[in-house]
């Protein structure tokens, strides 16, 4: 009998509801264990001749990672290996009802696109329901899609792909499960993708691609299919203009229609000047207009300023279609065409302060499509924020907040104090709030959240770090109570 099976007495006594004490002890167990195994890690890695090696890995750095970190392992046949390896303990409890889970993530890059003709790429993450599986008919408030399995233990595989270089005029050949966030929608599929360097002086390069959308909840990827292309050319100085060519194919698991989209994309990206930027982006989808986005960025470093201006439109309603282009109709229904108009400033005032500024309007166009997940309101904030005051190594910020939504209007005053006691302790704690809370997968729209919450980072060695928060959102007239403990090893 497998240790994990829901047959095991040991597991479930262990999963049964758990009262705050016993919650404590599964924490420090599963601390101890988690710390007990990444010093090991830590200590093997650093014992080596490899500790020393300064050979870096090719693909992405990670979130709490040091691009100039010591690499810890020759790899495989001398590939050199980066990544890290996360695990975290998330505890949730309101009015009775509770939820405790575990995640594990790891990320790795194997081999440097330098030296090596190929790379490859790997981030997946685990995930184990300690309470068990959820068999209720009525409202839950922890409801989660992990609940859904037959299983407590769960695991995704978000990308797992490898790129293949040195190869004549080409810069991208990639195979495996990927992502391209530059395509009119990100594109996230298992298959390939092949990219051209830029082949004449005016930077002209194509790329194609193909394959299976990933949808990471779904049963079957039956008759599912993604592909496209795309043209990119830099016709004169700080000039870059892009054409894409989206298509795709979608069965709907819950209403069994198919579905053949196509979506067309062009982007202008141009410096202005040496201090402006402009981004502009439209899309359509099919035979209409979908969608327009510009943006606007001032930037002057000297004078320690930053001040951006974006605009975005929905101009057609987004219904039943491809999930890549409206993930939430199953359950959010038709989503109607709104404008958002979004402000950001910020100005550096000597050597211990920061003003911020900016103003967040959204509006819908016809006045009876107004609903939960489509909302209309203003927001007008500022934040004044210090740095090494009134202690060293001390920061504070305080934010204030107007909401002028047509159900009501709210002030509301936040603020962050963070401290680094030493150079391996860090300490924050604060509170904010919102108008308007969205979780789109558990179907809930929470309105006129006040939440609180601490923080406690410390780095047990070069490579290990521990983190460890809590939050308390009070939803009048719930409580909710989340408590959240990391422990990440970067190698």
């Amino acid at each position: 009998m497998s240790i994990f099976s829901r047959n095991n007495p040991f597991i479930s006594n262990v999963c049964a509801p758990a009262s705050s004490r016993a919650r404590v002890y599964w924490l420090a167990g599963l601390l101890a264990l988690w710390m007990a195994g990444a010093v090991v890690c830590e200590e093997q890695g650093s014992a080596g001749p490899a500790a020393t090696s300064t050979a870096s890995g090719g693909g992405r750095r990670y979130e709490g990672g040091d691009a100039s970190r010591d690499s810890v392992s020759d790899g495989l046949g001398g590939y050199p290996i980066h990544g890290f390896l996360s695990t975290r303990y998330r505890g949730r409890w309101t009015n009775g009802q509770e939820d405790n889970d575990t995640y594990a993530t790891l990320g790795l890059d194997l081999g440097n696109s330098d030296k090596h003709w190929a790379t490859f790429h790997f981030l997946g993450r685990s995930a184990w329901d300690i309470d068990g599986n959820k068999d209720r008919t009525g409202f839950y408030v922890f409801d989660s899609i992990d609940d859904t399995y037959d299983d407590n233990i769960t695991a995704r595989l978000y990308h797992a792909y490898v790129d293949v270089h040195q190869i004549p005029f080409v810069e991208i050949v990639r195979a495996g499960r990927q992502s391209d966030a530059e395509t009119p929608v990100t594109a996230y599929f298992d298959g390939g993708r092949i990219e051209t360097e830029d082949l004449t002086f005016l930077g002209l390069k194509f790329g194609v691609y193909g394959g299976i959308p990933v949808h990471l909840f779904e049963s079957s990827s039956e008759n599912d299919l993604l592909g496209g292309t795309y043209g990119q050319i830099k016709p004169w100085g700080g000039g870059r203009f892009r054409g894409d060519w989206m298509h795709l194919e979608d069965k709907n698991g819950l209403t069994g229609a198919e579905h053949q989209n196509d979506l067309f994309g062009v982007s202008g990206w141009q410096d202005m000047t040496r201090y402006f930027q402009l981004y502009v982006n439209h899309t359509r989808l099919d035979e209409e207009s979908r969608d327009i986005f510009a943006r606007g960025t001032i930037q002057v470093p000297q004078w320690d300023f930053k001040s951006q201006l974006s605009y975005y439109e929905l101009l057609t309603s987004q219904r039943d279609l491809v999930i890549e282009l409206d993930p939430y109709f199953a359950s959010n229904f038709e989503l109607f065409p709104y404008y958002q108009v979004r402000w950001l400033v910020s100005k550096g005032i000597g050597e211990h302060f920061i003003a911020e500024g900016g103003l967040d309007v959204r509006r819908v166009w016809n006045d009876r499509d107004i609903g939960n997940f489509n909302r209309e309101f203003d927001r007008y904030f500022a934040t004044l924020s210090t740095i090494d005051f009134p202690l060293e190594g001390s920061s504070v910020s305080v934010t204030g907040d107007l909401w002028d939504s047509p159900q009501r209007d709210i002030n509301s005053i936040g603020f962050d104090f963070s401290h680094q006691f030493t150079k391996k302790f860090k300490a924050s704690l604060g509170t904010y709030y919102s108008l308007f809370k969205y979780d789109f997968l558990g179907n809930q729209e929470r309105d006129d959240l006040r939440t609180y919450y601490v923080k406690l980072t410390y780095k047990l060695t070069r490579h290990l770090k521990v983190t460890a928060g809590y939050e308390f959102e009070d939803d009048a007239p719930d409580e909710y109570h989340e408590l959240k403990v990391t422990v990440q090893w970067s190698f």
